[in-house]
Parts: structure tokens; C-alpha cells; sequence
């Protein structure tokens, strides 16, 4: 039967997990530090490595700032867009006149919308 446990030459013990965020980063720092003999070439890596999680850190902070940013922006376009729907209702029953103006508005925003996108259309080709 094959021993599955990892051995290393001349019986030293296995090399410790791989540090997977800044707290394991600093715990293996603060170990190779207090060692009468710490390796620099060690301690440089392991700073860079900690450098590296730090910064992934704060990505990850700034994205979820982003994204609730975005989200409560979301949310007040919608409030507006309630409010801007209640009063055209309340202005559709108005007086004739003013619902005539609204139609007219209404066909004019239309046409200056397919007149927008029959420029663009125009540029793209040329």
C-alpha cells in the first residue's frame, strides 16, 4: 500500500498550507519575522502576496459600493418615473385643450426619435 501523506527529503515537516487571504498572509509573516534567522527572500514575497490580497480587498469593497450605488440610483429613477406617470394621469383629465397639446407632444417626441435613429443609421453607412 502507497502512503498518501506528503514527505519531503531528509524528514523535515510539509510545507505549510498556502495562505489563502491577508489574515493567513500576515499570521505566516508574523511567524517568519519572530524566527532568529528570518529569510528575507520569504518575508518579500509573503509581502507581496499580502499587498496583492489587500488589494483584492478593496476591488471587492469598491464593486459592492458600485453595485448598491447603482441599485439606489435604479430605485430613484423609478420613484421619478411613478411621480412623472401620476401627473401626466392627472393632466390626461384636464380640459381638452390640454389633452390635444399632450397628443400632439406625444407624436412630435415619436418622430424626433425616428428621426434620430435615421441619422444614426445615415452615419454608420458613411
Amino acid at each position: 500500500m502507497i502512503d498518501q501523506t506528503l514527505k519531503r527529503k531528509g524528514g523535515r515537516p510539509p510545507l505549510p498550507p498556502a495562505p489563502q487571504n491577508a489574515g493567513d498572509c500576515r499570521a505566516l509573516i508574523a511567524q517568519e519575522t519572530v524566527k532568529t534567522k528570518p529569510r528575507e527572500r520569504t518575508l518579500r514575497h509573503l509581502y507581496r502576496l499580502l499587498k496583492a490580497f489587500v488589494a483584492a480587498e478593496v476591488q471587492a469593497a469598491a464593486d459592492l459600493k458600485n453595485r448598491l450605488l447603482d441599485e439606489a440610483n435604479r430605485q430613484k429613477q423609478s420613484e421619478f418615473d411613478l411621480k412623472r406617470a401620476e401627473y401626466q394621469r392627472r393632466m390626461s383629465l384636464g380640459p381638452l385643450g390640454v389633452r390635444n397639446l399632450q397628443a400632439e407632444n406625444e407624436h412630435l417626441k415619436q418622430r424626433v426619435t425616428e428621426l434620430e435613429t435615421e441619422q444614426n443609421t445615415r452615419k454608420e453607412v458613411a
